[in-house]
């Protein structure tokens, strides 16, 4: 095999560290021990390792984080089989995030690799491993839902109001029912709450449509007292 040709069939890999803080980013607390994980796993599988991409950022969601979103875009272009992480939480915080990125990968080429959890989802194992997970979780996800489902109906049988306490003041009831009294329109009631500058349950006091439809619709409004009434 010639040297092109050697060059060729090596896998490239990018590997991603992360760390949640600012803090943690300027300290290199966290990223030394990924970063050599990363490079002990290339070396001992002739990996080239393209570039290691590090990011201090919240780890919620791949949204606020702009180096992976590039990263997986340089993937999808080619310039690396792989994406390697030292942890599966360093990429994705919860199973559906993961899932979303290995299908991705899945449709353009590359494939992850997460350290911790020994998966590779370029091999048919590794994918299968990882459609196993996915399907407990959706399970486990079913059955809380049922759970809750469950607990709900029972706390209604037994009279529990459901929902949020109210946090908005009586006055704000009074003074939009008061206004719907007067024959005021809903856009009308918004304008006025807001020239007023009377709070909302958010403690704002710029008022949308929506926002007197929902206080008017509201079931404290059903049980509110005589001095409210339309």
């Amino acid at each position: 095999m010639d040297t092109a040709q050697k060059a060729t069939s090596t896998t490239r890999a990018i590997g991603y560290l992360r760390v949640s803080t600012s803090e943690q980013g300027s300290s290199g607390l966290g990223l030394e021990s990924q970063e050599s994980a990363l490079r002990l796993y290339c070396q001992q599988r002739g990996i080239e390792l393209v570039e290691i991409v590090t990011e201090v950022a919240s780890g919620k969601n791949t949204a606020g984080r702009p180096l992976l979103c590039s990263t997986l875009s340089r993937l999808d272009a080619g310039e690396a089989d792989r994406l390697i992480v030292a942890k599966v939480d360093r990429l994705a915080r919860n199973l559906l995030d993961l899932l979303t990125i290995a299908q991705r990968g899945e449709r353009k080429g590359w494939g992850i690799v997460t350290l911790d959890l020994d998966l590779d989802t370029s091999s048919a194992a590794g994918r299968f491993t990882l459609q196993m997970m996915g399907s407990v979780a959706e399970l486990e996800r079913q059955m809380t839902a049922d759970r809750t489902r469950s607990a709900l109906a029972a706390a209604r049988e037994r009279g529990v109001v459901l929902g949020r306490p109210r946090v908005m003041p009586e006055a704000t009831y009074a003074a939009a029912y008061s206004l719907k009294a007067e024959g005021l329109s809903i856009a009308q009631i918004a304008a006025r709450l807001t020239a007023d500058s009377v709070p909302r349950g958010n403690g704002s006091t710029s008022w949308t449509r929506s926002a007197v439809q929902k206080v008017l619709a509201s079931p404290y409004g059903q049980s509110r007292p005589e001095s409210m009434a339309v």
